[in-house]
């Protein structure tokens, strides 16, 4: 196995399948879009590259499963028509129930970097963090593991 099909195969480990839905889920319930729209906003998972027909085909799943529904919007500029997409409210339960998946996973990765590096990445861990910035630049927050797990034991 060569070093690039290494690394393809550790993206396989690393990248939870039903993320990419997670996440197109998540930036519907922030505001409706169109495919090209969300492919964009996706950057801020990590998900900048991703290929267009994934992201085209998970929509499609989306649609299909009653998690997002698609209307036909004219355009006012180019005369040519798209897809909008917005979340359902069996999308909103879906992504209400990932939401509590993905603490778990991210309880899964403390654990797995803390027997990885000998316990000493236990408090690494807990303190991973991120920036979130609103599309419009309006908003901007530090979300991170910690909170993540705080929040959880409270509720």
């Amino acid at each position: 196995m060569t070093a690039g099909e290494n690394k393809h195969r550790c993206a396989d480990f690393c990248r939870p399948r039903g993320l990419l839905e997670a996440c197109l889920l998540l930036l519907m319930r922030e505001a409706p879009a169109h495919g090209y729209e969300l492919r964009a906003r996706l950057a801020r998972f990590g998900f900048e590259g991703q290929d267009p027909g994934a992201v085209y085909r998970a929509l499609h799943r989306l649609s299909g499963e009653g998690l997002a529904h698609a209307n036909w919007q004219e355009s006012d500029r180019t005369g040519h028509g798209r897809q909008v997409y917005a979340i359902t409210r069996e999308g909103e339960d879906v992504l209400g129930q990932t939401r509590d998946a993905v603490a778990d996973l991210v309880r899964t990765l403390c654990l797995f970097l803390a027997e990885h590096d000998g316990g000493k990445a236990a408090a690494d861990a807990a303190d991973l963090e991120g920036t979130y910035v609103s599309e419009d630049g309006a908003t901007e927050r530090t979300v991170g593991v910690r909170a993540l797990m705080t929040a959880e034991r409270a509720s």
